[in-house]
């Protein structure tokens, strides 16, 4: 048994699609090579040779809906038989030997049931011999860790040296940015952080997409499908395959992608796809907008890493990555703004102090304007502005707090942990797989309403910064403050904050309710299954993931009557450092990134 198929007259019951390599995509960017290059051979219409009835010596002969043409004897094996055949054409990729007591010898049916047993054997022998392959030779558990560094952010200096480094070029307009340029800063924030040392640092690049977070998690949710759906799913492709005798039904592309994801979907956005039409009203606006809205790191997978890394799952590092992206933004726009109103308002008090009491004094320069220290806005609109101030750092530091260490980390430390202790391929595939899928769902993302109210509050977060500092450059410029050149309603702001945090908890609420059902034996979080099914480890994740949103809920749902303490004078927010207490009583200071 060597991996490879001698099949000249398509008479064995394993099909062998050549055009497929192993780089291909399927249309659902899974991995072709491992899906449609060798799929059981179909008989479209073919009927049952015995009605579905057994043959008396135990085997019962019912075929799949996709009529396979497939040994009645063999039909409860058939999958085992063609994973391990894949195995084997694995490793002769890697360019292995493939050999062993338990991979030789032939294969005869006998009533007892003995070639059972040597499938069986050839099945663990050739999954032990990939695993080795994969963790040992070719080192899968230092591939994750690298992927960890970059997309999970375990390594918070790695976002630092990059916004140090590539802000101006980043905060240009999508259209006037250089790629090559950014490339380039992208390799050395990389090679000036703590993952200097990764051997696998060059296998990071990045892409432009112009999908919003919303979209991208709708995408991931989508391709979170039950195991039975993607295989009917390959079946389908499968027999297309062999109906066209070509790889018409793949997507040529390299893994990861280039500079653009291999699709120029930016291009497609911002220039009309380079059709030389003009190009429509939201592409005009993506090329005003700055290129933080679509920048994404990708990394490069290679072979066998892509059995277990596939596309569809670095897409959903992706989008993991994009929302830490996105709350670490926030959270540094929201600190820096805080500064700035803070010294504005000290500032401010000086004056008034100096004006009240009658003391006089030479005005030192200033070095930002005219107006540099001048509040542009009444001195009674300040505690509003801090009120929001304080309910928006709350919120996002608050979520970045839950989404390293109540999701990211235990949740990697399990698959870790269970992934160096698996006996096969396919346990550590699915470790891997399991980590990604308890990732998005416990970070919000599988849950479309959750994740739009996450993403109002960060675009409210954006706002507040911008019109901030907008009305502040006037004031330091010299413009009158009751100038309309940068109109802001903090009133309106502060409604609409309150609103969508309350609109969050209302959902977190149902979530858990939800969950709760699940927990209870009424099925999962999406109405299927048995809450009585659940081994222990499932039950134990299940009161961990219920006991997360519980307390994230409580947090949430303190910052309004926190921030309402301040609202006439300062109450629990400290305006030194900007501290504030989350509901388990701990402090959170902001320290910008």
């Amino acid at each position: 048994w060597e991996g490879a198929l001698d099949d000249p007259h398509a008479e064995f019951m394993v099909h062998e699609n050549k055009a497929v390599g192993k780089s291909d995509l399927t249309p659902d960017r899974h991995l072709a090579f491992w899906h449609l290059r060798y799929t059981l051979r179909t008989v479209p219409h073919a009927p049952s040779a015995d009605g579905g009835g057994g043959d008396g010596r135990g085997f019962v002969s019912v075929p799949p809906p996709a009529e396979l043409d497939v040994p009645a004897f063999l039909l409860p094996h058939v999958d085992m038989i063609l994973t391990t055949g894949k195995y084997l054409n694995a490793i002769r990729e890697c360019g292995q030997h493939v050999g062993g007591s338990h991979l030789s010898g032939s294969l005869a049916f006998d009533v007892q049931g003995t070639y059972m047993q040597q499938i069986s054997a050839a099945h663990t022998a050739a999954s032990s011999r990939l695993l080795q392959l994969l963790v040992g030779d070719r080192q899968l558990l230092t591939l994750l860790s690298s992927l960890k560094h970059y997309f999970l952010l375990d390594q918070g200096d790695v976002l630092v040296h990059l916004i140090e480094t590539a802000h101006e070029e980043l905060d240009k307009p999508t259209k006037e940015f250089s790629t090559t340029r950014l490339q380039s800063l992208l390799e050395l924030a990389l090679k000036t952080s703590s993952v200097a040392s990764d051997p696998l640092a060059d296998n990071v690049s990045f892409e432009m997409d112009p999908r919003s977070l919303e979209e991208l998690a709708r995408a991931a949710a989508r391709s979170l499908v039950p195991h039975a759906q993607t295989a009917a799913a390959t079946a389908s492709a499968s027999s297309m395959a062999q109906s066209a005798g070509r790889a018409s039904v793949l997507a040529r592309g390299g893994v990861g992608g280039g500079m653009c994801g291999g699709s120029g979907r930016l291009a497609d956005a911002v220039g009309g796809g380079g059709s030389g039409t003009a190009a429509p009203t939201g592409a005009r606006t993506a090329e005003r907008m700055p290129a933080w809205h679509f920048f994404l790191l990708t990394y490069k997978v290679d072979w066998p890493h892509t059995l277990v890394v596939s596309p569809v799952q670095l897409s959903h590092y992706q989008v993991i990555f994009k929302l830490l992206l996105e709350f670490k933004l926030a959270e540094r726009q929201l600190a820096a703004t805080w500064h700035r109103t803070a010294s504005a308002s000290r500032t401010s008090e000086k004056v008034a102090f100096g004006q009240r009491f009658r003391i006089r004094r030479s005005p030192l320069p200033s070095r930002s304007g005219a107006g540099a220290g001048v509040l542009p806005w009444p001195v009674r609109e300040q505690p509003m502005v801090h009120s929001v101030s304080q309910r928006l750092t709350f919120f996002v530091q608050e979520f970045l707090r839950y989404a390293t260490f109540d999701v990211l980390e235990p949740s990697w430390a399990v698959m870790e942990s269970r992934v160096r202790r698996a006996l096969s391929v396919d346990e550590a595939v699915s470790q891997h797989s399991g980590f990604l899928e308890a990732a998005l769902r416990g970070l919000l993302l599988t849950r479309p309403r959750v994740t739009r109210a996450v993403c109002a509050l960060l675009r409210l977060a954006s706002t507040y910064c911008t019109q901030i500092n907008r009305r502040m450059d006037a004031a330091e410029g010299g413009v009158p403050q009751r100038s309309p050149a940068a109109p802001l309603d903090l009133g309106e702001l502060l409604r609409s904050v309150d609103g969508q945090l309350s609109l969050l908890v209302s959902e977190l609420q149902s979530m858990y309710e939800a969950l709760m059902h699940a927990e209870g034996g009424g099925g999962d979080a999406d109405g299927g299954g048995d809450g009585d099914g659940l081994d222990a480890d499932e039950l134990a994740a299940g009161r961990e993931e219920l006991e997360r949103l519980q307390s994230l809920m409580q947090r949430f749902a303190s910052v309004q009557s926190l921030a309402g303490q301040d609202a006439g004078g300062c109450g629990g927010l400290a305006f030194g450092d900007l501290k504030l207490h989350s509901a388990a009583g701990a402090p959170a200071t902001v320290l910008g990134l």
